[in-house]
């Protein structure tokens, strides 16, 4: 199996404040940070996983989320790859 998202793809997003449980996702994290991410809601805050496994999720709490801020500004919804 290969990975979601290759070297040179062209990822198309969907303008939007929200997601569902493990959507892929462009989050703001400090207000202007943009990172490409996994979406894992929890009760008590949300964890970011990486897309590449090399990476380790980052985890915020609900506080964390507002005092941040942590923002979904867009969700993936289309991938375009050369072949």
């Amino acid at each position: 199996m290969s990975p979601k998202y290759l070297d040179e793809d062209v990822v198309i997003f969907l303008k939007q404040d929200y997601c569902e449980n493990n959507d892929d996702c462009a989050v703001y994290v400090n207000g202007y940070d943009a990172t490409f991410k996994k979406i894992r809601k929890l009760e008590n805050g949300i964890t970011l996983q990486p897309i590449n496994i090399k990476y380790e999720p980052s985890f915020y709490t609900n506080e964390q989320i507002e005092n941040l801020p942590v923002r979904i500004i867009g969700k993936a919804f289309e991938i375009r790859r050369k072949i």
